[in-house]
């Protein structure tokens, strides 16, 4: 086996592990429901679902008297009654892969925890994952407390995600990113256009091409 590069990989999940962009907003579609509310178009709720958690729901007409909590909760509540989207075909190989060779993998996500570890016990490969961190608003301190804790240099970790949002945050804590923009959160050429802003992001088409960027390369 190649030897890894890498010490610690933070991991993405909604669109990055799990294909399941569209299921999560017809989540959010009902919770829009439930207060009488017609729900913004999928193009303009993919732009804002992240950086603007909860206002933009408030935004679009939830009461402020609803915290981002409640709608979780209520979003849980929808999702439940929803058929349970498939991880992408190659997310458990890969994971797999990493974590056995000695690799500390870890989720970091703003989906709710338990939500994540039910997913993860379900498809059957919680075991990769060291941890796994819920409810995040911002990953970049989550990162870097994780660094510390494991006294590992940014560059020999790396952050796998789908979004703009995932590469800003590991640029932010001076850890290069592969971003797939396979999943529909956010379009290839809003991802495409922000290369010169994070010269640490790294745009790949699956996820078997994060090896390249983990293992040292055959001589």
């Amino acid at each position: 086996m190649r030897r890894p590069i890498r010490r610690i990989m933070f991991w993405d999940y909604n669109g990055t592990l799990l294909h399941d962009c569209m299921y999560v907003y017809e989540g959010y579609v009902h919770v829009f429901r439930r207060f009488g509310i017609a729900p913004p178009p999928f193009e303009v709720w993919r732009d804002q679902v992240v950086p603007a958690y909860p206002t933009f729901y408030w935004e679009c007409g939830i009461p402020c008297s609803v915290s981002g909590e409640e709608i979780n909760a209520l979003l849980l509540e929808a999702l439940a009654t929803i058929a349970p989207p498939l991880p992408f075909p190659d997310a458990v190989e890969v994971v797999q892969h990493c974590a056995f060779a000695g690799i500390t993998c870890i989720v970091v996500s703003g989906f709710p925890k338990d939500h994540i570890i039910a997913t993860l016990d379900r498809l059957q490969f919680r075991a990769c994952f060291a941890d796994v961190v819920g409810t995040i608003a911002q990953k970049t301190l989550t990162l870097q407390r994780y660094l510390a804790a494991f006294q590992c240099a940014p560059h020999e970790a790396l952050l796998v995600g789908d979004t703009v949002f995932d590469a800003e945050a590991a640029h932010a804590a001076s850890i290069p990113s592969c971003i797939c923009p396979r999943s529909g959160y956010h379009p290839r050429d809003r991802i495409e256009g922000a290369r010169a802003r994070i010269p640490s992001m790294t745009i790949v088409e699956d996820l078997h091409a994060v090896l390249r960027h983990v293992f040292e390369e055959d001589s």
